[in-house]
Order: C-alpha cells, then sequence, then structure tokens
C-alpha cells in the first residue's frame, strides 16, 4: 500500500536508455487516480539527457502528475564520469549542469510556457537513495571537467 501524497515514487533504473517519461505515462495509465496525487518524484541522474530539448518534453510529461511539488535527482556517479569522458574524448561541449538551479530551471520554463497552474516548488539533488528521505539538499556542478563536486575526481582518460 502507498500513498502518493506522502510517498516519494522512486524510478531507481541504472540504464542509461532508461526514459522515466514513459514510466510517467505507465504509472498513470495503472493509476490514474494515486498518479494525479502524487507529490514528489526521484530520478537517477541518468536521466536527464544532456540536451535542453530532451529535459524539456521528459518534464512536460509529468504534467500529469498535477500535485507535484518535488523532484529529487539521485547522482548516478558512474554516469556523470562517463559523461565527462566521452565530451572530452570526442572534444564535444556540454554545458556545466548547475544544480538545482538548472534542474529547476527546466521546471518553471515549462511551467511558464504551459500556464496551466501546474506547480512544482522545488528540486532537490542527493549523492544516494538514502538522501531522498533525509531531506539531503545539495548544491553541485556536474557534467564539468575539472568536475570537483564529484566526490573522487580521478578521471581514467
Amino acid at each position: 500500500m502507498w500513498n502518493p501524497a506522502l510517498d516519494t515514487v522512486f524510478f531507481p533504473s541504472r540504464e542509461i536508455s532508461f526514459n522515466p517519461s514513459y514510466l510517467t505515462e505507465v504509472l498513470y495509465i495503472q493509476f490514474p487516480g494515486e498518479a494525479t496525487q502524487i507529490t514528489r518524484l526521484a530520478i537517477p541522474s541518468t536521466c536527464w539527457d544532456v540536451t535542453k530539448a530532451r529535459q524539456l518534453r521528459m518534464v512536460a510529461r509529468w504534467m500529469k502528475l498535477r500535485m507535484l511539488k518535488e523532484v529529487v535527482t539521485v547522482v548516478h556517479e558512474e554516469y556523470e564520469r562517463s559523461i565527462i569522458m566521452f565530451s572530452t574524448n570526442s572534444h564535444g561541449l556540454i554545458e556545466t549542469w548547475r544544480l538545482p538551479g538548472d534542474i529547476q530551471a527546466r521546471l518553471d520554463q515549462v511551467m511558464q510556457e504551459r500556464a496551466t497552474g501546474w506547480n512544482v516548488e522545488s528540486s532537490r539533488v542527493v549523492w544516494n537513495e538514502a538522501g531522498i528521505l533525509s531531506g539531503e539538499d545539495l548544491k553541485i556542478n556536474l557534467r564539468c571537467y575539472p568536475c570537483e563536486d564529484l566526490p573522487t575526481a580521478d578521471y581514467d582518460f
């Protein structure tokens, strides 16, 4: 038994190809009443694409979660290191990801563009799943080089 108004829904997949937007749709189809009452959603950082357009599309799908008040991003260190390695090896340009500010900016942009009364009040960043419930609230930079905010800044490339 779960209480959508109290519990945090966590999509814990570590797969890079995982897309929480689709799970949001499945959740809404299977539990339409409960989905509209969800107040907290947690996802791993692997879900946040490096492109702003894809991030905005993901956030827009969350609008079905009408009572959503908080989005928590759980840092997946291995994935974040792989993005740094890929971007430096391919000379790709990835903007520094300033968290939680950049996530809140995506939420705010969708809320402003859609003007539906949907209002996600906060976004938090945590190092691990335990931080979801403990109230941890990090202010960090990721997807940068060098990235001092990663606990161990040893890059193998």
